[in-house]
């Protein structure tokens, strides 16, 4: 038996499941400020929060697509966006036109892919071209683009019409354009 002291209780039954359960809240208390530090730190974290660097994928020469086009002329410091709009046809053309949108203004670009053309058969097109008399239309025939000046860029396998804009887009339009491999 355990002997007392003067002015002592003997310990009951009583306080030894309050002493454990004090000591059972206080681990768990401090466990819970122990993730909660492992929390902070992770939202604090800087790298974490840092989007991976993206790297556009290389492409072969001859064989730019659209979103390649579209890197280009960002890389010109235009701003650049797939359109959704419908696609443009025209008579000098054989190949349909993907819209982009470059600084509000509809830039089609007709893409010439090898193995069904050559960069050399691209070239023949856009000789052949005469901007004076290019028209633009819709599947179902619709005019795209009228009454403004159309501009014809080209280089690679892409030839580009850029609908409209002052001659400051169109100077960057042409050497993004102009410089596709």
């Amino acid at each position: 038996m355990q002997q007392v002291q003067h002015g002592q209780q003997a310990p009951t039954p009583k306080r030894r499941r309050r002493r454990g359960a004090h000591i059972l809240s206080t681990l768990l208390f401090l466990t819970a400020i122990a993730f909660a530090g492992i929390a902070v730190w992770i939202y604090l974290d800087e790298e974490r929060d840092q989007p991976p660097e993206r790297v556009p994928p290389e492409v072969t020469p001859g064989q730019n697509d659209l979103l390649s086009v579209r890197n280009a002329l960002e890389g010109a410091g235009l701003e650049a966006a797939i359109g959704r709009g419908t696609s443009a046809l025209t008579d000098q053309l054989e190949r349909p036109g993907q819209l982009i949108e470059v600084e509000g203004l509809d830039l089609y670009v007709f893409i010439y892919n090898a193995p069904e053309t050559s960069v050399e058969e691209r070239q023949a097109a856009s000789d052949a071209l005469d901007p004076a008399a290019l028209t633009l239309e819709t599947r179902s025939g619709q005019p795209i683009a009228e009454g403004l000046p159309l501009r014809v860029s080209s280089g690679s396998n892409v030839i580009a019409v850029l609908a409209g804009g002052d001659d400051e887009v169109a100077a960057k339009v042409q050497q993004a354009i102009e410089g596709l491999t």
